[in-house]
């Protein structure tokens, strides 16, 4: 990850070289030509003006053509219909035409007699001795004689090279600065990028305890919030998942300890019939309905945790009818009247809703409901015996608690009450037949009907309760 900085500082160096070689080519290539194309306009200028004080001030021709040799360095021939120089800015006697014209010059007029009648010629002629080069522009005066400017382009090509020579060391300059510049750049634009990478590193290996500290609203701020929300879940997830895990070997152990006893039980009863360890008629009853007895009981569980597995896999379907809550109440009250008498309890039904008044869920669910609630208040009420059925019908839910006298249950066991076969008075559990499932089933029935199950100590016992939305 370290080696993105050189990466950043080689790719900065060879873009500067790049363009560095990009620009001698444009200067090799293109800044002649281009010199030659713009001082096209300043020759069509400068001949105008000549041609325009030959025809009519003549006195200030001269004046002129010396003026723009002098700050311009183009030097000027104005040769008549005879081809004899009358006017020169070059320094010698004029009306010597054959001697003084350049042979270059020379060759450029007579190849190209017949279309100066038409325009003005821009060449570039080279002297064959020296190879130096020169602009030369010849345009054609009214009385048949000529203009011919001229000026050198050695200015231009060594122009050129101090140009190519001075984008080196430019480069050079750039490329040694730049480099150091980029490099420290780089070093501080990738700590975040390094960091990230150590981060998610560590959330590979399931440690998610460290966060980005990078604030910013660019590409990186977002991917470092990215990274902490990612880890957030992340540990969440792990977190519940290993509690899940917990759970289940938990509901393992549970399992095998819960069947452990009716499989012990029924074994000894099996055993005595077996080795003739009773042989009254009325003991033999007795010693198959007790097997009866605890098969049902493990053939009860068994279902129930069937069910249960399925409400929390999803795979159990909801059934939701509009019927009378009311009657339901007192039909499930009716079940329990015997154990209610046997035990002395004392039942109040407190009903805040119409009789005949419809509610919507699924009604063999909400039957369990108060079945399973009832059955726990039954085994947990205490010596005072009573037990407290409240509903109760609001606008937007329906809400069904029971209460029951007791001990207060502790506050560690409050969010635990909830848990498969969990029990906070393990020996009474065993004494009234129960086995750490009901109230894990209405919790997953009050989510299933989109509501929720609660559990709260007050005055003088414990109330559990159960909404969800009409």
């Amino acid at each position: 990850m370290r080696t993105i900085r050189a990466k950043l500082s080689a790719l900065f160096v060879v873009v500067v070289i790049i363009l560095v070689l990009i620009g001698i080519l444009l200067n090799v290539c293109l800044l002649k030509p281009y010199y030659i194309y713009k001082k096209k306009a300043v020759f069509q200028a400068h001949s105008a003006r000549i041609i325009e004080l030959y025809e009519h001030d003549r006195h200030q021709l001269k004046a002129f053509i010396d003026a723009i040799d002098q700050s311009e360095g183009i030097s000027s021939l104005i040769l008549d219909s005879s081809g004899v120089v009358t006017y020169t800015s070059v320094q010698q006697q004029p009306g010597l035409m054959d001697l003084t014209l350049p042979k270059e010059i020379r060759d450029i007029l007579q190849a190209n007699a017949l279309s100066l009648a038409k325009q003005p010629l821009y060449t570039v002629a080279t002297n064959e001795k020296d190879l130096t080069q020169k602009l030369v522009y010849i345009a054609q005066l009214h009385d048949q004689g000529l203009v011919i400017l001229r000026w050198g382009l050695d200015g231009v090509t060594e122009s050129v090279a101090i140009a190519n020579q001075f984008y080196l060391l430019a480069g050079l300059v750039l490329v040694t600065i730049g480099g150091f510049l980029i490099y420290a750049a780089a070093r501080k634009a990738t700590q975040p990028v390094i960091q990230m990478s150590h981060i998610a590193e560590e959330i590979s290996n399931l440690v998610f305890d460290r966060r980005v500290h990078y604030q910013s609203s660019d590409e990186l701020g977002g991917l470092g919030a990215s990274i902490n929300r990612m880890s957030e879940k992340l540990s969440e997830n792990m977190t519940a998942l290993q509690q899940d895990v917990n759970r289940r070997k938990q509901l393992v152990r549970n399992i095998s300890h819960e069947l452990k006893t009716p499989i012990a039980v029924i074994k000894g009863y099996v055993e005595g019939l077996q080795y003739g360890v009773v042989d009254e008629p009325e003991k033999v009853a007795k010693y198959y309905s007790v097997i009866e007895e605890e098969c049902n009981r493990m053939d009860g569980m068994v279902r129930e945790l069937l069910q249960l597995s399925a409400m929390e896999f999803g795979l159990f379907e909801l059934n939701p009818t509009s019927f009378e809550l009311v009657p339901l109440i007192r039909k499930a009250v009716e079940r329990f009247a015997p154990e209610l008498s046997r035990q002395g309890i004392q039942l109040d039904l407190e009903l805040n809703i119409d009789a005949s008044e419809l509610i919507r869920a699924d009604y063999e669910l909400i039957e369990r409901v108060i079945i399973n609630y009832l059955s726990n208040a039954i085994h947990y009420t205490n010596e005072q015996k009573s037990i407290q059925l409240t509903a109760t019908k609001t606008p937007d839910s329906v809400i069904l608690s029971v209460f029951n006298t007791g001990q207060p249950i502790a506050e560690e066991d409050l969010s635990n009450i909830w848990d498969v076969f969990y029990k906070a008075d393990r020996a009474r559990s065993r004494a009234y037949g129960g086995h750490g499932l009901g109230l894990s089933i209405v919790k997953l029935i009050a989510e299933l009907h989109g509501g929720q199950a609660r559990v709260q100590n007050v005055a003088g016992g414990v109330r559990f309760d159960i909404e969800w939305p009409n």
